[in-house]
């Protein structure tokens, strides 16, 4: 039944969750032979806690600064590509280092779902979206970004699970 379902599906009808790695701190030049990204990748089971299972399209969108210079952010997209294959039989699993910023941003802004790891790059967006966006933010020792800053209105959009994420009885679906 759920094969016949997929099968006939239209553009409109599409679920698209996306995942968006990029360093903590996105100031890197692109023509710099070194920099330091301090990319901080989830466990894989903490993505699948928020990508439903009727997703049919699950993007993993890299930032180029991460490809280039995140220690383990290319090595950690293709694991979560396999991982996705697996957990997701029927979606249309995807995953681009995207060069633009209008398009990687606009990704993750007309996604369904958006989760993304301790990083500058989802903010914005994350900021612009209405609901389903799961933002990780490191807190310990110090906040790493702005987001705790945001207005009340805009952070009841958005989910800011705890970090470093734990796993606890009751988690599996």
């Amino acid at each position: 039944r759920n094969a016949a379902e997929f099968s006939h599906r239209e553009k409109d009808d599409m679920e698209v969750s996306v995942v968006s790695l990029s360093c903590a701190d996105e100031g890197c030049d692109m023509t710099q032979d070194s920099c330091v990204c301090e990319f901080t990748p989830l466990p894989n089971w903490e993505y699948a806690m928020h990508i439903p299972r009727s997703s049919t399209n699950v993007a993993i969108v890299v930032s180029p600064t991460c490809a280039k210079f995140g220690e383990g952010c290319t090595l950690h997209a293709q694991e979560l590509y396999h991982f996705f294959h697996t957990l997701y039989p029927r979606a249309d699993i995807t995953y681009n280092v995207i060069t633009s910023t209008s398009s990687w941003y606009m990704r993750m802004i007309t996604a369904d779902v958006l989760v993304c790891p301790p990083g500058e790059g989802c903010l914005l967006p994350a900021i612009a979206r209405d609901a389903y966006t799961y933002i990780y933010e490191k807190t310990s020792p110090t906040v790493s970004t702005w987001l705790t800053c945001t207005p009340d209105n805009y952070l009841t959009r958005m989910t800011v699970p705890t970090y470093p994420p734990v796993f606890v009885q009751g988690d599996c679906r």
